[in-house]
């Protein structure tokens, strides 16, 4: 329709306005040395990638309101200062965008809270030195039993001579229906379908920039299917001092929490890598909810 498109244009010119004064930012700090010039650089694609997340999170989830996303991005390519103040906040390494992408930036009067809310705290995740660690991921809804569902991924990182970089394996667990008066039936491990107490998955690992905080995982569930990607965030402690970590896979961002974190791999342990040894890994370590 034309509303369509004349929104689309609207947002498109927002985004233009924005990542040009990002970029100008980073520019203004060539005079002062080459690690300002790299923060400031880093700090203008993190507010770009932002925005275009914001977008992109409009266009593809029916519980944003367009005209809402539409109106705060505007309101950030009104305010230079705002948008110098994204820059220089979004340039440290400890950063999490994704707390900007779901939270409200269209008042810039509360630029200072927000973005407070979304610097890493200090006991944050380094995806470094994996090697010879798992580390064990709980969908927080699984203490919920309205919602009725059991999500559970562990993944067992593999030896390696890289220290940003590596092979892992993972047992994952899936279950629609948990705790229902009528869940699947989880026999066949049909990921899919939500009905698996055990999947087993291989795939790789590798950090996405020096300071560790996030890494993209590559998993393929069996040698028939089709990989899929994610990049894992370390997002510090919740309120219950569980780690979390922030999941974005195929535009969506999902916290899910761990009660012990990275952890190393028990010596003399074989790892799991069918399904039934998945199934049996889940029943025999059942220290996490």
């Amino acid at each position: 329709s034309v509303d369509k498109v004349n929104s689309a244009t609207r947002v498109a010119v927002d985004l233009a306005l924005i990542a040009d004064q990002a970029l100008d930012e980073s520019l203004i700090a060539a005079s002062e040395g080459a690690e300002a010039i790299l923060d400031a650089a880093s700090g203008a694609a993190k507010t770009i990638e932002v925005v275009l997340l914001k977008a992109n999170e409009a266009d593809e989830n029916p519980d944003r309101e367009e005209a809402l996303v539409e109106a705060e991005i505007a309101a950030i390519a009104a305010d230079t200062e705002y948008v110098d103040t994204l820059v220089t906040t979004l340039s440290e390494e400890n950063v999490d965008i994704s707390v900007l992408v779901e939270e409200d930036l269209s008042d810039t009067d509360e630029t200072s809270e927000v973005l407070d809310d979304a610097v890493l705290d200090a006991n944050a995740t380094r995806f470094l030195e994996l090697a010879g660690k798992s580390l064990r991921v709980n969908d927080p809804e699984n203490s919920m039993p309205e919602q009725h569902k059991h999500a559970r991924i562990e993944f067992f990182f593999d030896a390696s001579e890289s220290s940003t970089s590596g092979t892992l394996s993972a047992c994952i667990k899936y279950i629609d229906g948990a705790g229902s008066d009528e869940p699947n039936r989880a026999d066949d491990s049909d990921l899919e379908d939500g009905d698996t107490r055990g999947t087993a998955a291989t795939g790789t690992w590798e950090t996405l920039d020096e300071s560790g905080y996030s890494m993209l995982v590559t998993l393929k569930v069996s040698d028939a299917s089709e990989p899929f990607e994610a990049i894992v965030k370390s997002a510090g402690e919740d309120e219950n001092s569980q780690e979390m970590y922030r999941f974005d896979f195929d535009g969506g961002l999902e916290t899910w929490v761990s009660v012990n974190g990275l952890v190393d791999q028990a010596e003399g342990v074989v790892l799991p890598t069918t399904n039934a040894e998945c199934k049996q890994h889940f029943i025999d370590y059942t220290d996490e909810s």
